[in-house]
Protein backbone atom coordinates (compact mmCIF):
# COMPACT_ATOMS: atom_id res chain seq x y z
CA UNK A 1 0.00 0.00 0.00
CA UNK A 2 3.17 2.38 0.25
CA UNK A 3 4.28 1.65 -3.01
CA UNK A 4 0.72 1.57 -4.69
CA UNK A 5 -3.08 1.98 -4.15
CA UNK A 6 -5.01 -0.97 -3.54
CA UNK A 7 -8.93 -1.10 -4.27
CA UNK A 8 -11.42 -2.23 -1.44
CA UNK A 9 -11.92 -5.24 -2.40
CA UNK A 10 -8.54 -6.52 -2.44
CA UNK A 11 -7.96 -5.24 1.35
CA UNK A 12 -11.08 -6.58 2.36
CA UNK A 13 -9.94 -10.12 1.33
CA UNK A 14 -7.14 -9.83 2.82
CA UNK A 15 -8.30 -8.54 6.00
CA UNK A 16 -11.20 -12.02 6.22
CA UNK A 17 -8.25 -13.69 6.78
CA UNK A 18 -7.92 -11.89 9.99
CA UNK A 19 -11.42 -10.94 10.99
CA UNK A 20 -13.64 -12.55 8.47
CA UNK A 21 -16.40 -10.48 9.98
CA UNK A 22 -14.77 -7.51 8.61
CA UNK A 23 -16.92 -4.99 6.80
CA UNK A 24 -15.39 -1.55 7.34
CA UNK A 25 -11.81 -1.09 5.59
CA UNK A 26 -10.60 1.94 7.41
CA UNK A 27 -11.71 1.12 10.97
CA UNK A 28 -10.05 -2.28 10.13
CA UNK A 29 -7.05 -1.19 9.23
CA UNK A 30 -6.99 1.85 12.09
CA UNK A 31 -7.30 -1.83 14.57
CA UNK A 32 -4.76 -3.15 12.59
CA UNK A 33 -1.96 -1.17 12.72
CA UNK A 34 -2.78 -0.26 16.30
CA UNK A 35 -2.77 -3.59 17.36
CA UNK A 36 0.35 -4.66 15.39
CA UNK A 37 2.27 -1.57 15.78
CA UNK A 38 0.76 0.66 18.23
CA UNK A 39 0.64 3.82 15.82
CA UNK A 40 -2.67 5.32 14.80
CA UNK A 41 -2.42 5.77 11.11
CA UNK A 42 -5.65 7.83 10.76
CA UNK A 43 -4.71 10.64 13.60
CA UNK A 44 -1.22 10.47 12.05
CA UNK A 45 -2.65 10.90 8.13
CA UNK A 46 -0.55 8.30 6.97
CA UNK A 47 -3.75 6.70 5.20
CA UNK A 48 -4.81 8.06 1.98
CA UNK A 49 -8.37 6.99 0.70
CA UNK A 50 -9.69 8.01 -2.86
CA UNK A 51 -12.65 7.44 -5.09
CA UNK A 52 -12.18 7.12 -8.45
CA UNK A 53 -14.51 6.27 -11.45
CA UNK A 54 -12.90 3.38 -13.92
CA UNK A 55 -14.65 1.62 -17.02
CA UNK A 56 -15.85 -2.25 -16.50
CA UNK A 57 -15.87 -3.83 -19.28
CA UNK A 58 -18.25 -6.88 -18.17
CA UNK A 59 -20.85 -4.11 -16.54
CA UNK A 60 -20.60 -1.70 -19.74
CA UNK A 61 -20.39 1.00 -17.51
CA UNK A 62 -18.22 2.67 -15.55
CA UNK A 63 -17.58 1.76 -11.53
CA UNK A 64 -17.04 3.55 -8.39
CA UNK A 65 -14.12 2.42 -6.81
CA UNK A 66 -12.66 3.51 -3.09
CA UNK A 67 -8.89 3.40 -2.88
CA UNK A 68 -6.15 3.20 -0.44
CA UNK A 69 -2.46 3.83 0.05
CA UNK A 70 -0.18 4.59 2.78
CA UNK A 71 2.21 7.78 2.63
CA UNK A 72 5.58 7.06 2.39
CA UNK A 73 6.45 8.75 5.82
CA UNK A 74 4.76 6.15 7.38
CA UNK A 75 7.76 4.20 7.55
CA UNK A 76 9.95 6.47 9.73
CA UNK A 77 7.53 5.20 12.03
CA UNK A 78 9.74 4.15 15.24
CA UNK A 79 7.56 1.17 15.30
CA UNK A 80 7.85 0.59 11.51
CA UNK A 81 11.56 1.05 11.58
CA UNK A 82 12.03 -2.67 10.68
CA UNK A 83 10.65 -2.01 6.61
CA UNK A 84 13.60 -0.45 6.12
CA UNK A 85 16.89 -2.08 5.28
CA UNK A 86 20.47 -1.62 7.00
CA UNK A 87 23.73 -1.01 4.80
CA UNK A 88 26.63 -2.75 6.44
CA UNK A 89 29.51 -0.51 5.34
CA UNK A 90 33.44 -0.88 5.93
CA UNK A 91 35.63 2.03 7.09
CA UNK A 92 35.75 3.26 3.65
CA UNK A 93 31.90 3.24 4.03
CA UNK A 94 31.99 0.64 1.23
CA UNK A 95 27.98 -0.86 1.17
CA UNK A 96 29.05 -4.91 1.75
CA UNK A 97 25.51 -6.21 2.23
CA UNK A 98 21.94 -4.84 2.52
CA UNK A 99 19.97 -7.13 4.96
CA UNK A 100 16.37 -6.11 6.42
CA UNK A 101 16.68 -4.28 9.64
CA UNK A 102 14.61 -6.51 11.36
CA UNK A 103 16.95 -9.48 10.59
CA UNK A 104 19.81 -7.51 11.69
CA UNK A 105 20.71 -9.18 15.22
CA UNK A 106 19.64 -12.41 14.69
CA UNK A 107 22.72 -12.45 12.13
CA UNK A 108 25.09 -9.83 13.68
CA UNK A 109 26.34 -9.22 16.72
CA UNK A 110 29.20 -6.59 18.40
CA UNK A 111 32.17 -8.00 18.42
CA UNK A 112 31.67 -10.80 15.94
CA UNK A 113 33.80 -12.08 12.95
CA UNK A 114 31.66 -12.50 9.77
CA UNK A 115 33.08 -12.79 5.98
CA UNK A 116 31.70 -10.34 3.30
CA UNK A 117 33.03 -10.76 -0.48
CA UNK A 118 35.18 -13.59 0.67
CA UNK A 119 37.14 -10.87 3.58
CA UNK A 120 36.97 -11.26 7.22
CA UNK A 121 35.49 -8.13 9.07
CA UNK A 122 34.74 -7.81 12.76
CA UNK A 123 31.36 -6.12 13.55
CA UNK A 124 31.74 -2.84 15.33
CA UNK A 125 28.32 -1.52 15.82
CA UNK A 126 25.27 0.05 14.66
CA UNK A 127 24.34 3.42 14.01
CA UNK A 128 20.05 3.44 14.81
CA UNK A 129 19.76 6.95 12.85
CA UNK A 130 21.20 6.39 9.80
CA UNK A 131 20.31 2.60 9.59
CA UNK A 132 24.47 1.30 8.97
CA UNK A 133 25.92 -1.33 10.80
CA UNK A 134 30.05 -0.59 10.64
CA UNK A 135 32.34 -3.43 10.30
CA UNK A 136 36.32 -3.30 10.19
CA UNK A 137 38.21 -5.73 8.33
CA UNK A 138 40.83 -8.10 10.21
CA UNK A 139 42.38 -11.37 10.00
CA UNK A 140 40.23 -14.55 10.16
CA UNK A 141 39.91 -16.52 13.24
CA UNK A 142 39.59 -19.81 13.72
CA UNK A 143 35.77 -19.84 14.97
CA UNK A 144 33.48 -22.14 14.00
CA UNK A 145 30.48 -21.38 15.32
CA UNK A 146 28.65 -18.60 17.24
CA UNK A 147 25.29 -19.10 19.68
CA UNK A 148 23.04 -16.38 20.69
CA UNK A 149 22.36 -16.01 24.37
CA UNK A 150 18.29 -15.29 24.35
CA UNK A 151 15.80 -15.13 26.61
CA UNK A 152 11.78 -14.48 25.56
CA UNK A 153 9.03 -13.62 27.79
CA UNK A 154 5.60 -14.23 26.61
CA UNK A 155 2.99 -11.62 27.16
CA UNK A 156 0.05 -12.45 24.88
CA UNK A 157 -1.06 -15.51 23.16
CA UNK A 158 -4.33 -15.39 20.64
CA UNK A 159 -6.48 -18.49 19.95
CA UNK A 160 -5.97 -19.85 16.25
CA UNK A 161 -7.54 -17.69 13.45
CA UNK A 162 -9.78 -20.84 12.46
CA UNK A 163 -9.91 -24.48 13.26
CA UNK A 164 -7.62 -25.16 10.25
CA UNK A 165 -4.53 -23.59 12.23
CA UNK A 166 -5.75 -26.04 15.19
CA UNK A 167 -4.30 -29.83 14.69
CA UNK A 168 -5.44 -32.57 17.33
CA UNK A 169 -4.06 -36.14 17.35
CA UNK A 170 -5.94 -39.18 18.56
CA UNK A 171 -6.48 -36.71 22.24
CA UNK A 172 -2.55 -36.68 22.92
CA UNK A 173 -0.71 -34.56 20.71
CA UNK A 174 -2.39 -30.84 19.69
CA UNK A 175 -0.79 -28.25 17.52
CA UNK A 176 -2.09 -24.33 17.39
CA UNK A 177 -0.82 -22.01 14.90
CA UNK A 178 -1.30 -18.47 16.52
CA UNK A 179 -0.11 -14.91 17.01
CA UNK A 180 0.61 -13.21 20.51
CA UNK A 181 2.40 -10.85 21.52
CA UNK A 182 6.45 -11.49 23.08
CA UNK A 183 10.18 -9.85 23.56
CA UNK A 184 12.86 -11.61 22.61
CA UNK A 185 16.11 -9.61 24.33
CA UNK A 186 20.17 -11.18 23.39
CA UNK A 187 22.01 -11.24 26.70
CA UNK A 188 25.03 -12.01 25.33
CA UNK A 189 26.80 -15.10 22.37
CA UNK A 190 29.33 -18.32 22.53
CA UNK A 191 31.92 -18.06 20.42
CA UNK A 192 33.28 -21.69 20.04
CA UNK A 193 36.82 -21.76 18.55
CA UNK A 194 37.44 -25.48 18.10
CA UNK A 195 33.94 -28.20 18.39
CA UNK A 196 30.85 -27.13 19.91
CA UNK A 197 32.12 -27.29 23.47
CA UNK A 198 31.47 -25.88 26.66
CA UNK A 199 34.85 -27.84 28.36
CA UNK A 200 37.24 -25.28 29.73
CA UNK A 201 39.39 -23.41 27.06
CA UNK A 202 37.21 -23.97 23.72
CA UNK A 203 34.58 -21.23 24.07
CA UNK A 204 34.43 -17.69 25.41
CA UNK A 205 31.32 -16.07 26.31
CA UNK A 206 30.47 -11.99 25.31
CA UNK A 207 28.07 -10.10 26.78
CA UNK A 208 26.21 -7.80 25.23
CA UNK A 209 24.14 -5.01 26.86
CA UNK A 210 20.43 -3.66 25.27
CA UNK A 211 21.73 -0.49 24.74
CA UNK A 212 23.86 -1.85 21.28
CA UNK A 213 21.03 -4.93 20.81
CA UNK A 214 17.64 -3.58 21.69
CA UNK A 215 14.58 -5.94 22.53
CA UNK A 216 13.08 -6.83 20.15
CA UNK A 217 8.66 -6.32 20.69
CA UNK A 218 6.32 -8.42 19.10
CA UNK A 219 2.98 -7.27 19.04
CA UNK A 220 1.24 -10.31 16.42
CA UNK A 221 4.30 -12.93 16.09
CA UNK A 222 3.80 -15.78 14.87
CA UNK A 223 3.83 -19.13 17.04
CA UNK A 224 3.19 -22.71 17.10
CA UNK A 225 2.30 -24.22 20.82
CA UNK A 226 2.77 -28.20 20.95
CA UNK A 227 0.87 -29.70 23.92
CA UNK A 228 1.56 -33.55 24.80
CA UNK A 229 -0.96 -35.31 27.23
CA UNK A 230 1.56 -37.53 29.41
CA UNK A 231 -0.07 -40.82 30.57
CA UNK A 232 3.24 -42.14 31.84
CA UNK A 233 3.12 -41.33 35.19
CA UNK A 234 7.18 -41.70 36.04
CA UNK A 235 8.20 -40.12 32.98
CA UNK A 236 10.24 -36.56 34.42
CA UNK A 237 8.14 -33.85 32.71
CA UNK A 238 10.54 -31.13 33.18
CA UNK A 239 13.43 -33.37 31.78
CA UNK A 240 11.50 -34.66 28.79
CA UNK A 241 10.55 -31.10 27.86
CA UNK A 242 13.96 -30.08 27.92
CA UNK A 243 14.76 -32.94 25.87
CA UNK A 244 12.80 -32.18 23.24
CA UNK A 245 13.12 -28.46 23.03
CA UNK A 246 17.16 -29.01 22.91
CA UNK A 247 16.92 -31.70 20.25
CA UNK A 248 14.12 -29.30 17.74
CA UNK A 249 16.43 -26.04 18.70
CA UNK A 250 19.77 -28.67 17.16
CA UNK A 251 16.94 -30.19 14.38
CA UNK A 252 16.52 -26.95 12.96
CA UNK A 253 19.75 -25.59 12.15
CA UNK A 254 19.48 -29.14 9.62
CA UNK A 255 15.84 -28.30 8.54
CA UNK A 256 16.54 -24.44 7.97
CA UNK A 257 20.30 -23.78 7.39
CA UNK A 258 19.91 -20.60 5.88
CA UNK A 259 16.71 -19.67 8.52
CA UNK A 260 17.35 -21.57 11.89
CA UNK A 261 18.59 -18.25 13.65
CA UNK A 262 14.70 -16.88 12.99
CA UNK A 263 13.34 -19.75 14.89
CA UNK A 264 12.98 -20.10 19.14
CA UNK A 265 12.10 -23.25 20.66
CA UNK A 266 11.51 -23.63 24.07
CA UNK A 267 9.61 -24.40 27.27
CA UNK A 268 8.72 -22.12 30.45
CA UNK A 269 9.36 -25.17 32.60
CA UNK A 270 13.16 -25.83 31.22
CA UNK A 271 14.48 -23.41 33.54
CA UNK A 272 13.85 -25.66 36.63
CA UNK A 273 16.19 -28.20 34.83
CA UNK A 274 18.53 -26.21 32.57
CA UNK A 275 21.13 -24.60 34.69
CA UNK A 276 24.92 -23.03 34.42
CA UNK A 277 26.20 -22.08 30.97
CA UNK A 278 23.55 -24.81 29.38
CA UNK A 279 20.84 -22.02 30.45
CA UNK A 280 22.66 -19.85 28.23
CA UNK A 281 23.32 -22.10 25.36
CA UNK A 282 19.31 -22.40 25.15
CA UNK A 283 16.98 -19.96 24.60
CA UNK A 284 15.27 -19.00 27.68
CA UNK A 285 11.17 -19.02 27.67
CA UNK A 286 9.32 -17.53 30.41
CA UNK A 287 5.76 -16.44 30.73
CA UNK A 288 5.64 -12.58 31.99
CA UNK A 289 4.16 -12.74 35.69
CA UNK A 290 3.51 -16.59 35.67
CA UNK A 291 5.25 -19.93 37.60
CA UNK A 292 5.27 -23.17 35.30
CA UNK A 293 3.35 -25.79 37.21
CA UNK A 294 5.35 -28.55 37.51
CA UNK A 295 2.49 -31.04 39.04
CA UNK A 296 0.47 -31.19 35.60
CA UNK A 297 0.81 -33.77 33.43
CA UNK A 298 1.46 -32.33 30.03
CA UNK A 299 4.28 -31.17 27.93
CA UNK A 300 3.83 -27.90 26.00
CA UNK A 301 6.43 -26.37 23.77
CA UNK A 302 6.67 -22.96 22.34
CA UNK A 303 8.02 -22.66 18.59
CA UNK A 304 8.30 -18.73 17.88
CA UNK A 305 9.05 -17.08 14.56
CA UNK A 306 12.15 -14.03 15.67
CA UNK A 307 10.81 -11.87 12.57
CA UNK A 308 8.45 -8.78 12.00
CA UNK A 309 8.08 -9.91 8.30
CA UNK A 310 6.40 -13.71 7.50
CA UNK A 311 8.97 -16.25 6.88
CA UNK A 312 7.04 -19.00 6.72
CA UNK A 313 8.66 -21.01 9.45
CA UNK A 314 6.36 -21.96 12.32
CA UNK A 315 4.10 -22.23 9.31
CA UNK A 316 5.96 -24.85 7.24
CA UNK A 317 6.49 -26.97 11.12
CA UNK A 318 3.19 -27.02 11.24
CA UNK A 319 2.92 -28.20 8.17
CA UNK A 320 5.29 -31.12 8.59
CA UNK A 321 4.81 -31.57 12.60
CA UNK A 322 5.57 -35.65 12.25
CA UNK A 323 8.53 -35.05 10.06
CA UNK A 324 9.99 -33.08 12.67
CA UNK A 325 9.04 -35.49 15.73
CA UNK A 326 10.25 -38.40 13.50
CA UNK A 327 13.44 -36.71 12.96
CA UNK A 328 13.92 -36.51 16.71
CA UNK A 329 12.66 -39.97 17.21
CA UNK A 330 14.76 -41.70 14.76
CA UNK A 331 18.01 -39.65 16.42
CA UNK A 332 17.04 -40.78 20.19
CA UNK A 333 16.85 -44.45 18.55
CA UNK A 334 20.17 -44.09 16.88
CA UNK A 335 21.64 -42.60 20.53
CA UNK A 336 20.90 -44.89 22.38
CA UNK A 337 21.40 -48.77 20.30
CA UNK A 338 24.54 -50.64 20.94
CA UNK A 339 27.91 -48.68 20.40
CA UNK A 340 29.81 -48.00 16.96
CA UNK A 341 33.43 -47.52 16.31
CA UNK A 342 35.54 -44.12 17.29
CA UNK A 343 37.87 -43.53 14.58
CA UNK A 344 35.86 -41.66 12.68
CA UNK A 345 36.02 -38.13 13.18
CA UNK A 346 32.43 -35.84 12.70
CA UNK A 347 32.08 -33.84 9.94
CA UNK A 348 36.16 -35.62 8.60
CA UNK A 349 36.57 -34.37 4.57
CA UNK A 350 36.84 -37.63 3.29
CA UNK A 351 40.31 -38.72 1.85
CA UNK A 352 39.43 -40.37 -1.63
CA UNK A 353 36.56 -40.88 -3.54
CA UNK A 354 35.38 -44.43 -2.26
CA UNK A 355 35.45 -42.34 1.13
CA UNK A 356 32.71 -39.93 0.02
CA UNK A 357 30.11 -42.98 0.40
CA UNK A 358 31.27 -44.69 2.82
CA UNK A 359 29.03 -45.51 5.68
CA UNK A 360 30.36 -43.94 8.27
CA UNK A 361 30.34 -44.69 11.77
CA UNK A 362 30.72 -42.36 14.56
CA UNK A 363 31.84 -42.36 18.01
CA UNK A 364 28.07 -41.78 19.85
CA UNK A 365 30.25 -40.61 23.16
CA UNK A 366 30.98 -37.56 21.19
CA UNK A 367 27.25 -36.85 21.12
CA UNK A 368 25.55 -34.42 23.29
CA UNK A 369 28.18 -34.80 25.29
CA UNK A 370 28.95 -30.40 25.06
CA UNK A 371 32.52 -31.89 25.74
CA UNK A 372 32.07 -33.05 29.35
CA UNK A 373 32.18 -36.20 31.15
CA UNK A 374 29.03 -36.28 31.89
CA UNK A 375 27.35 -37.61 28.64
CA UNK A 376 24.39 -36.30 28.60
CA UNK A 377 23.61 -33.83 31.08
CA UNK A 378 21.78 -34.15 33.83
CA UNK A 379 18.78 -32.28 32.29
CA UNK A 380 18.27 -34.29 29.56
CA UNK A 381 15.89 -37.62 29.37
CA UNK A 382 17.15 -39.68 26.60
CA UNK A 383 14.89 -42.49 27.20
CA UNK A 384 11.68 -40.84 28.64
CA UNK A 385 11.75 -38.69 25.43
CA UNK A 386 12.46 -41.54 23.03
CA UNK A 387 9.46 -43.64 24.76
CA UNK A 388 7.25 -40.80 24.27
CA UNK A 389 8.00 -40.21 21.12
CA UNK A 390 7.90 -43.78 19.62
CA UNK A 391 4.14 -44.19 21.74
CA UNK A 392 3.09 -41.11 19.31
CA UNK A 393 4.49 -42.26 16.28
CA UNK A 394 4.63 -45.79 16.04
CA UNK A 395 6.54 -47.21 13.56
CA UNK A 396 8.94 -45.10 12.19
CA UNK A 397 9.97 -45.28 8.56
CA UNK A 398 13.09 -43.27 8.95
CA UNK A 399 14.69 -45.74 11.42
CA UNK A 400 13.34 -48.37 8.75
CA UNK A 401 15.66 -46.08 5.96
CA UNK A 402 18.51 -45.79 7.89
CA UNK A 403 18.26 -48.95 9.27
CA UNK A 404 18.15 -50.55 5.46
CA UNK A 405 21.04 -48.18 4.21
CA UNK A 406 24.23 -49.39 6.76
CA UNK A 407 22.94 -53.31 5.95
CA UNK A 408 23.19 -52.92 2.35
Amino acid sequence: MVNSELPESIILNQLHWINPKAVFVKQELSDLFRLAFGIDIIASNYLSIKTVYEFDKAEDSYQRITKYSLLPRIKDDVSLSFLRNVDVIDNARNVLKVIAADLLFQNYLPGQIHAFNGKSYSVMGYDRLNRKLSVNHRSPEPIIAYRPDLSLTLLRVDEPLTESHRKIIADELSLELCEGAFEVATHGYFSFQSDFSLAKNTYTYTTVGESEVPVREYQLGRMLTVTINVNNDTLDIAKTTATLSVLMHEIFYTLFPETHQYLIVGSPINDTVIKGMYAKLYPNVRVKNAVPNLTERVIQLCILEDAFQDLGLVQSLFDKWDYLLRIADDYLAWLQTGTESNTTTPFATPTNEEQIFRRVKFDKSRFLSYGTPETPPDFLDLAGASALLRQLLGNNFLSSERKGFYRA
